[in-house]
């Protein structure tokens, strides 16, 4: 299931996110999909987050349950679409 760091990657809100990867949690954790905190992110545009979330270890090419990473979860974000691939993602 989803943890508290799924909803501050959905929301940009990274002051949440550190303190939650201070207090333990996993940057790559993973919901009933696979999905990690970064495919969150990526969904919602929160560009400042996906930077912050790559800085601090989320993995750009983990595969969900339908076997799309991060980057093939994108499809109106062009911004998002650039960044990923600036970042290194397949």
């Amino acid at each position: 299931g989803q943890n508290a760091l799924f909803y501050a990657a959905s929301k940009g809100q990274i002051q949440m996110a550190q303190l939650l990867i201070e207090l333990g949690l996993d940057v790559n954790s993973r919901d009933q999909n696979k999905n990690t905190p970064l495919f969150y992110a990526v969904g919602n545009g929160e560009l400042n987050m996906v930077q912050w979330l790559v800085e601090h270890g989320a993995d750009l090419n983990a595969t969900n349950d339908d076997e799309k990473t991060p980057k093939g979860v994108v499809w109106k974000h062009r911004d998002m679409t650039k960044l990923l691939w600036e970042l290194g993602a397949r």
